[in-house]
């Protein structure tokens, strides 16, 4: 990946946009020279977020089932026993 100091980015603003539609691939913008930032075509950005959006993975569908079927509402008023338990000897 190409990358450029932001203050090069800064100043050359418009050849920075055209290289950037030119190529078609991202560059990382680079403050005291540790990446900062990146600039990505349009196009690609939208197609990474719909992507997310659209996204119908394990945790979406986890927590449309907890929304469902776990409101604290729904949790009987049953007092929790503070016993100590029973005794356990572990071996040595």
């Amino acid at each position: 990946m190409e990358s450029r100091s932001a203050a090069e980015a800064r100043a050359q603003l418009a050849e920075t946009l055209d290289e950037l539609a030119a190529m078609q691939k991202p560059i990382a913008i680079t403050r005291r020279g540790k990446p900062a930032a990146v600039l990505m075509p349009l196009e690609r950005y939208e197609a990474l977020t719909a992507r997310k959006a659209q996204s119908s993975g394990f945790l979406s569908r986890l927590s449309a089932w907890r929304q469902e079927f776990c409101a604290v509402d729904d949790w009987p008023d049953v007092p929790r026993d503070d016993s100590p338990g029973r005794e356990v000897e572990w071996p040595r």
